[in-house]
């Protein structure tokens, strides 16, 4: 599915509809350039949970991981200053996948090697100053 979004509060509306779909031991990756909309779509899938609504959601660049309380609990992963020398499965990100949490990644594309087993991704291309274009893609493996 593709979809455009011509500013942040339509950005955080598509995390929000993207949230109606999503439940406990599922993983969100997201891909695209600084900048993109990966926190804002992040923080739209974050509010639409239970006990989210009005939580401050900001990207986890310099922490790696913020752990949201929201139903499913969420795990918001930012790889995009990970250590060259470390993996992502150093932070246990593997273990994630398929447990009681929801988990939110952005800079997928360090994620290349790894598969999982269900996943949605969603590619988001810079249009313009506000304006996105989100490509959205589910996939279950055998």
């Amino acid at each position: 599915m593709t979809i455009e979004s011509n500013s942040p509060e339509e950005t955080e509306i598509l995390g929000r509809e993207l949230a109606k779909n999503l439940a406990a031991g599922d993983i969100v990756l997201l891909y695209g350039d600084l900048g993109a909309g990966k926190s804002v779509l992040a923080r739209g899938i974050i509010r639409a949970l239970p006990g989210g609504k009005n939580r401050t959601v900001r990207s986890p660049t310099y922490v790696y991981i913020q752990q949201h309380p929201t139903n499913p609990p969420v795990s918001h992963v930012d790889l995009y200053r990970l250590p060259k020398k470390s993996a992502p499965e150093d932070i246990g990100l593997e273990e994630w996948a398929n447990s009681e949490r929801l988990t939110i990644v952005e800079w997928a594309q360090r994620l290349a090697w790894m598969r999982f087993e269900k996943a949605t991704e969603v590619h988001i291309e810079i249009l313009g100053e506000n304006r996105r274009r989100f490509l959205v893609q589910q996939y279950d493996s055998p």
